[in-house]
């Protein structure tokens, strides 16, 4: 295993609280990925949104962290924000539109009917 790898387990097990819940870093997490920014570009991918991302991970790094080798991927990837000009800056989202969002409703209401589900008061 290289020190990488190790310390990339180190952080995981950081970021999650005694429940296996997300949690902030803590002060030696911070410091820890601080340490591997500075030898390797990594990327944080979670299903919160950007505030999570930024309260969790960015706002908590420490000054001197190369935060421009940190990729924040929250929504479980479909964004991508980056340390660019000093700055936070979105580089990707990709979002569903009004339609796309109504088409999945859709799917979802269907669906237990058409997998033969029936209601709770159906016998």
């Amino acid at each position: 295993m290289t020190s990488a790898t190790a310390t990339a387990k180190v952080l995981r097990h950081e970021m999650l609280d005694a429940c296996g819940k997300k949690a902030a870093l803590t002060a030696e997490g911070a410091a820890t990925l601080c340490r591997l920014l500075a030898v390797a570009d990594v990327a944080v991918i979670s299903g919160g949104d950007w505030r999570q991302s930024d309260r969790q991970v960015a706002s908590r790094l420490p000054v001197d962290a190369a935060r421009e080798r940190q990729w924040l991927m929250p929504t479980t990837g479909t964004k991508l924000y980056r340390f660019v000009d000093d700055a936070w800056r979105t580089i990707y989202a990709e979002l569903f539109d009004a339609a796309e969002k109504a088409s999945i409703r859709a799917a979802f209401d269907r669906a237990p009917s058409e997998l033969g589900a029936r209601s709770l008061g159906e016998s």
